[in-house]
């Protein structure tokens, strides 16, 4: 069919005003409108949760289908083949809609086409990509189309050993007579004879590396950045501003104190130290040199060390002073504290400044032999012609580099390069979708306030660096929010934006979590603040909690105690009897789904019928 223009911006300034003049019931918001019909250039849509993120997507790829766009031309990326699966069921029986209700011939026979071709789209997860685009051109590395995925945990593990034990010989073998290597290993296996220390470090450095667009150019360019980049006199001049500026006011709190709620104390032996602590900081200024600085710090620590770390702790047994005292006390713990750790801050600096010289050559020898092991590690794969999804993607992305003529045949094909999930992407995944991209066609979707996947290399600086680029004027792409969630009552989001409003910042969170990332009520049915929805927050102390033999009841691993479970159990009950509240309508979330036996036995003997995630638990007679 012909090709139908995109919309400009006046066009979409107009559908936007069209929409919110219409009589909808539930009515398109301006920025998803703008995230669906813009183009043109690379689009960053920071989503939110429940602000109808696959909605837009399905629209976006609705829109570009009914203009011409061929569903071969779009690659996009999902997080899961679950979620790949659902997209393209979802597009089927719309694009079936559209088939239904158009007139247009030509049309008709495009939408017939796309739905044809759904099945064999570019629409799924990098790893399901990078497979196909290895199969066909591997060749141009050697590489056999017949190669296979390690995914036995045993046989990969039986490769992995085997190779290490001969690079690890070799080393050994070579090492001179400073037995630098064997100093090496020495570091992570103590005085015991077992590799198992050394071993662990090198395999989670590969795995670490598997994760890296190029990992031999990141052991190269980037292993000993962190050490050889560290300005130590920046870091200590930082360190003794940051003290100060504590110190002073340490003295400022203390001065307060001790001219107010202090006076009730009078005599009291905390206040000899208070002022010992004052005339030690009274000898600073803002001249002061590092050495005096530090060393009124290491003098403040050592008085509040005294006496048990108590000699700063008003201890009273009059009732109405009582809140005077624990007030002036979890102040100045909390400022004592933060103090104490720039102390330790100071030492470990100085350390390392005494002997920044001597880890050197270990590190090199430690990339040297990361190297080489990692090396060895691929030819044997290769040998056996079974990879890893990492090693895949590092050949999709050599065979994209090294021969320019399949990266354009990539990038004249796609018409837009999509991502969902964006905010879990790794350097390995990003790099792959430069290549994909002409520039100013990429498309990319997430949240990074839902960024879950660190644990697996995902790395969300990647999303913030684009949220923060995109906001500058002249950038190369555009930021768009989708700030209004459709899902949940304004009870829910307002106690959700008082939380991470503060914790997250960009020390936390990597965020700050200001206007652009608060979240905003957006369904007409819920925006208004219904009084039985307020968020409660039930307080429980179980810093005193014991079991029947007087031991501390909490052990590794398990994060709930009897009584924390007991808490919620009698909270259930009471709004079961209380405000009528059925028990299905109730949803207990912890903080794994296992290791519950705890509270399924408990609710089991408080006859409250529960389901466990994945439909394990009892379902007892309520009586």
């Amino acid at each position: 069919m012909k090709p139908i223009e995109f919309l400009s911006p006046v066009q979409i300034q107009d559908l936007q005003i069209q929409e919110a003049q219409s009589d909808k019931e539930q009515k398109r918001t301006p920025e998803q409108i703008e995230a669906i019909y813009s183009s043109g250039t690379n689009i960053l849509v920071s989503a939110s949760a429940g602000s109808g993120k696959t909605f837009v997507m399905v629209q976006r790829i609705l829109d570009q289908l009914h203009r011409g766009i061929s569903i071969q031309q779009l690659f996009i990326s999902t997080f899961t083949v679950k979620a790949a699966t659902e997209l393209k069921e979802r597009l089927e029986k719309e694009l079936e809609k559209s088939l239904k209700a158009s007139q247009d011939e030509e049309l008709k026979h495009h939408l017939a086409q796309q739905i044809a071709e759904l099945p064999t789209s570019d629409i799924g997860t990098m790893d399901a990509f990078t497979q196909r685009l290895v199969s066909k051109y591997g060749y141009l590395l050697g590489l056999s189309p017949t190669f296979r995925i390690l995914q036995s945990a045993s046989e990969q593990s039986l490769l992995k050993n085997d190779c290490f034990e001969q690079v690890f010989e070799r080393f050994y073998e070579v090492q001179g007579p400073d037995r630098l290597f064997s100093r090496l290993v020495k570091n992570f296996t103590g005085k015991g004879k077992s590799l198992a220390g050394f071993k662990d470090q090198v395999y989670a450095l590969v795995d670490f590396l598997q994760s890296t667009a190029d990992p031999q150019a990141w052991l190269e360019e980037s292993f000993l950045k962190g050490y050889q980049d560290l300005d130590y006199n920046e870091a200590l001049d930082q360190l003794a501003q940051e003290v100060k500026e504590q110190l002073f006011e340490l003295e400022s709190f203390f001065t307060f104190h001790l001219a107010n709620e202090g006076q009730a104390f009078s005599g009291a032996k905390y206040q000899e130290n208070v002022t010992a602590i004052q005339d030690l900081i009274a000898g600073l200024n803002e001249q002061s040199s590092q050495e005096a600085i530090f060393e009124v710090l290491e003098r403040v620590v050592l008085i509040s060390r005294a006496s048990g770390g108590r000699s700063l702790t008003i201890t009273t047994r009059k009732e109405d002073l009582k809140e005077l005292a624990t007030a002036f006390n979890d102040e100045r713990k909390e400022r004592i504290e933060a103090l104490r750790a720039a102390a330790s801050q100071h030492y470990q600096l100085t350390y390392q400044i005494r002997f920044k010289d001597e880890p050197l050559p270990l590190l090199v020898l430690l990339r040297d032999f990361v190297q080489a092991f990692s090396i060895a590690y691929l030819e044997r794969k290769k040998q056996e012609n079974a990879f890893e999804f990492g090693d895949i993607s590092h050949f999709a992305i050599q065979i994209l580099e090294e021969f320019p003529h399949i990266r354009k045949l990539y990038q004249e094909r796609y018409h837009e390069v999509m991502v969902d999930e964006y905010q879990d992407t790794n350097h390995t995944q990003e790099r792959m979708l430069e290549l994909l991209s002409n520039g100013r066609n990429r498309f990319m979707v997430g949240d990074i306030k839902q960024s879950i996947y660190r644990f697996r290399q995902a790395d969300p600086q990647i999303f913030n660096d684009k949220f923060k680029a995109y906001q500058e004027e002249g950038a190369d792409g555009k930021l768009i929010l989708l700030k209004e969630n459709f899902r949940s009552h304004v009870e829910v989001l307002e106690a959700t934006n008082h939380v991470f409003e503060r914790l997250m910042d960009e020390e936390v969170g990597e965020i700050l979590y200001d206007q652009s990332h608060r979240l905003i009520a957006g369904n007409p049915e819920k925006k208004e603040p219904t009084p039985a929805y307020e968020t409660e927050f039930l307080l429980y102390d179980g810093s005193q909690e014991v079991d029947e033999t007087g031991e501390d009841e909490e052990q590794e691993g398990d994060s709930l105690s009897s009584g924390e479970v007991l808490f919620v159990i009698k909270e259930i009950i009471r709004l079961h009897n209380e405000e009528g509240v059925p028990f299905k309508d109730m949803t207990l979330l912890t903080a794994s789904r296992t290791r519950n036996d705890k509270v399924l036995s408990a609710f089991e003997a408080y006859q409250i019928p529960i389901v466990a995630d994945g439909g394990r638990g009892k379902l007892p007679p309520v009586g």
